[in-house]
């Protein structure tokens, strides 16, 4: 009985995170130009709301609610840091949501109640590190030549100096 509990705390955790991050990078796709990058976040989030139903059924299974969400402050604070920031900014901050979601998901595997829900846990496992490789893609996307530039000399304090970045080039 104290697996199953364990298990069930567990689920609502991952039903909470998925549709957290499902909303964060919908959040995030509205506000990306790039096609492709808007395209990719799409998907991830569709996958993330894949998985908050898959949780969402599990509970009523099992005979709980999944409750209603509700973002917390601390939740809208980091979504409007998210959104705020540059694309490789936000990709590091969502991909390390996707971490602490496969986490949870090893967990899980320990209290598991069936074998399907070992096989549930395992897909959306392989899914989130899927999200995780996609992520990083953000962050090594080709930069502006300026941005690449300083960011390379702003780790080289002894270039900062007067003159623009051209006399820096120089």
């Amino acid at each position: 009985m104290e697996n199953k509990n364990k298990f069930i705390k567990g689920l609502h955790q991952a039903w909470r995170d998925e549709i957290l991050s499902a909303l964060n990078y919908r959040a995030l796709a509205e506000h990306e130009k790039n096609p492709d990058k808007k395209a990719i976040l799409i998907r991830i989030a569709e996958a993330e709301e894949r998985h908050a139903e898959t949780w969402a059924k599990r509970l009523r299974d099992l005979g709980e609610e999944p409750g209603k969400f509700k973002m917390t402050p601390l939740e809208q604070l980091r979504q409007t840091v998210i959104l705020k920031s540059d694309s490789t900014s936000a990709a590091q901050m969502l991909e390390a949501g996707e971490s602490d979601a496969d986490k949870l998901y090893s967990t899980l595997l320990d209290t598991a109640q069936t074998e399907q829900d070992r096989e549930s846990l395992l897909e959306a496992q392989k899914e989130e590190h899927a999200h995780t490789k996609m992520l990083k893609e953000f962050e090594t996307a080709p930069i502006h030549p300026q941005s690449r530039l300083e960011s390379i000399l702003g780790r080289e304090k002894w270039h900062v100096r007067a003159g623009g970045w051209i006399g820096q080039a120089i």
